[in-house]
Formats: C-alpha cells, sequence, structure tokens
C-alpha cells in the first residue's frame, strides 16, 4: 500500500483494500468505520443546543474521531510488521512476540475508543435535533461495528501471546465488552424511542 490512509482518497484506500496485499484488512476497516461513527455523532453534536453545565461532547468525540483515524493506520503498520515477523518466529521470537503482541493492543484500543463514544449517544440524542435520530442510529451502527471488531481481532490474536501479557489483555477485554453489552442495552431503547415512526 502506498502512502497513509488519512492521506488516501476514499477510492485509493478500497483499490488498496482489495489488493492481495497483508494490509490494510478488517482491522483497518473497523477503525475507520469507528472513526466514521464518531465523527457522525460529532456532526449530529454541532446541531444540538449545548447550555452552560450540560456535558457536551464534541471536544471528546472530536479527539475519538482523530484518534480512531490514526489507529486504522497503525493498524495497517503492525500487522505488516507483524506479517514480517513471522518468518521469522524461530530466529527472532522476542520479535515476533513483540509484533503479536502490537497486534493485539491496536485492535483493543479502537474497541475502547468506539465505546467510549459510544457513551455518548444518550447526550447527543438528548441535544441533537430528533430529525437527526437516523443518523446518529447510522453513527452507532459504525461504533459497534468498530468495537466489535476491535474485540473479535484482539481476542483471536490474544491466542498467540504467552505469558503475564496475555493475562492483562484479556482482563482488558473483558472490561471493554461489559462496557460494550452496557451501552448497547442502554442505547437501543433510546435509539427507538428516537427513530422516526417509533
Amino acid at each position: 500500500m502506498s502512502g497513509t490512509i488519512p492521506a488516501m482518497t476514499l477510492s485509493g484506500f478500497i483499490g488498496a483494500l482489495g489488493a492481495r496485499t497483508p494490509s490494510p484488512g478488517g482491522g483497518a476497516v473497523a477503525a475507520l468505520l469507528g472513526a466514521s461513527g464518531a465523527g457522525l455523532l460529532l456532526w449530529a453534536a454541532e446541531y444540538g443546543k449545548w447550555e452552560d453545565g450540560s456535558r457536551d461532547p464534541r471536544p471528546r468525540l472530536k479527539e475519538l474521531s482523530a484518534g480512531l483515524l490514526s489507529l486504522a493506520q497503525e493498524d495497517v503498520e503492525v500487522f505488516s510488521a507483524y506479517y514480517s515477523a513471522r518468518g521469522k518466529k524461530d530466529s527472532d521470537p522476542e520479535g515476533y512476540s513483540r509484533a503479536v503482541g502490537a497486534i493485539t493492543e491496536v485492535p483493543a484500543k479502537f474497541c475502547e475508543r468506539a465505546v467510549e463514544a459510544l457513551e455518548t449517544v444518550p447526550e447527543v440524542l438528548r441535544h441533537a435535533p430528533r430529525s437527526y435520530a437516523c443518523d446518529i442510529a447510522i453513527a452507532v451502527a459504525g461504533l459497534e461495528a468498530c468495537a466489535d471488531g476491535g474485540r473479535l481481532l484482539a481476542g483471536v490474536n490474544l491466542g498467540f501471546q504467552g505469558g503475564p501479557d496475555r493475562e492483562k489483555m484479556s482482563a482488558r477485554l473483558c472490561a471493554v465488552e461489559a462496557r460494550l453489552e452496557k451501552v448497547r442495552h442502554a442505547n437501543s431503547p433510546l435509539l427507538m424511542r428516537a427513530l422516526p415512526g417509533k
């Protein structure tokens, strides 16, 4: 892949995605879904009325969207490094172990960031115009796909990891999974009430 994801055109990224190369792949797509979801939530929030004292999520949503975009690129980089390290597993076990740690860490990060963005949905729904409920639901779908994808990738990659790092990451993934389920159950009825015709 030539260039970085943030600098690519959409058609360039889709072309790179369809090429027979190790990356970009599912991790980059999941992170981009999260970046788009957080950006769309921010867009809806920008049209809201935020009084003094209300919990305005806009600054954090802006950071989360930018951070998820960066994580899409980081996912490409760490997976490319892992792909190279895989062939040197026996000659450089420490390098291989670091590469496995990175391909576990990055999707765990974008899962956590997506969940954090999902936790802002009640505030955005409360303040954004009601006519934006469909857009907010689409943002939620993208963020949930990002969180689910990150959790899935980190969990699978964790299988290649050993030692105390594995236990720490496993506990971290359990914690973010619990947060994701909690926020999913909290957001679903709010969205159903907000959507037109519901």
